[in-house]
């Protein structure tokens, strides 16, 4: 009878789970449940709340830079400034400006932009992706102009310099 206790009693121990590995699963399983709630809340939840989705990233990481200054040329009487988008979506071009005296005078009437199929536009404008465009100036026409053209894009202001 008392080996047959015995017997019973080891075949008992061997088929149970320890309470140490219990715990650990329980850890592992707690862990594994608090990690993915933080995954949740910090990172989509934050994203959905500033609007962004993972198109709109996308979209914003393949546009890139916008515009990029090919090359600027001055005669000792003009300035000619080449520019691309290379961006992937069309710009709306509001203005030209050159700063001067701490401040940006607007010359978008005096400053008409080129493309490849000579038609000359004035802003404001649609500049296309992947087309070189170029703004011919004459300096005599401008008081202290320092060779930085300004150009309003989407109600941003960016920099042509050679």
């Amino acid at each position: 009878m008392q080996r047959r206790e015995s017997m019973m009693r080891n075949r008992k121990e061997t088929r149970a789970v320890s309470e140490v590995v219990a715990s650990v699963i329980l850890i592992l399983i707690t862990l594994s449940a608090m990690s993915y709630v933080i995954y949740y809340f910090m990172y989509r939840y934050y994203e959905e709340g500033a609007g962004l989705n993972l198109e709109a990233n996308r979209l914003i990481l393949s546009s890139g830079q916008i515009i990029s200054t090919l090359y600027v040329y001055n005669n000792g009487t003009d300035y000619v400034f080449y520019f691309e988008d290379i961006g992937n979506f069309k710009l709306d071009l509001q203005g030209v400006c050159y700063m001067t005296g701490g401040k940006l005078v607007n010359i978008s009437a005096n400053a008409p932009i080129y493309n490849y199929s000579s038609v000359v536009k004035c802003a404001p404008t649609t500049i296309w992706p992947r087309e070189v465009y170029w703004i011919v100036l004459n300096d005599g026409e401008l008081s202290s102009f320092n060779g930085i053209l300004y150009l309003k894009i989407n109600g941003v202001f960016i920099q042509l310099q050679g």
